[in-house]
């Protein structure tokens, strides 16, 4: 939520809510999309108390989520066209896909590593080759100030 806020904080149209949900995913069980729907309607009930009229996503599940809200589901690019790229795919390889993660979801998935030791110690050299050895990663030197 942070990641999606940070995201659009800007934008007055967006608003970001929800809450924990403790609920397994399993979208062959009815007693499952009910734990889950029931999560979803208590994080929109935070914000609004307008009912849920269109549910937007490029899943398969889509349908049946907007079917649980008795919403109209719109499909957008769910054969990944316009942007070849899922969470899935993200989780899966995740330095691979790094250029489609968004800035804040970067700056929190970014590992730092931090070189402790006195002067002359090699502190500077084993820095340097830290971020020479992950160049193709994003891996930059940042020397201390």
């Amino acid at each position: 939520m942070a990641w999606l806020n940070e995201s659009h904080r800007d934008d007055p149209n967006v608003t970001v809510t929800g809450i924990r949900c403790d609920a397994p995913v399993d979208l062959t069980s009815t007693t499952v999309w009910a734990a889950q729907v029931a999560c979803m309607r208590a994080a929109v009930r935070t914000v609004t108390t307008d009912p849920i009229d269109v549910v937007v996503s490029s899943e398969s599940y889509g349908p049946e989520l907007a079917r649980w809200f008795h919403a109209e589901h719109v499909s957008v690019d769910p054969d990944r066209r316009a942007l070849p790229i899922s969470g899935t795919a993200c989780r899966a390889d995740l330095a691979g896909n790094w250029h489609h993660l968004d800035v804040p979801a970067r700056a929190a998935l970014t590992t730092r590593a931090v070189v402790l030791g006195s002067e002359s110690t090699g502190t500077t050299t084993v820095s340097r080759a830290l971020a020479r050895r992950f160049r193709d990663r994003g891996g930059v030197w940042a020397p201390t100030r």
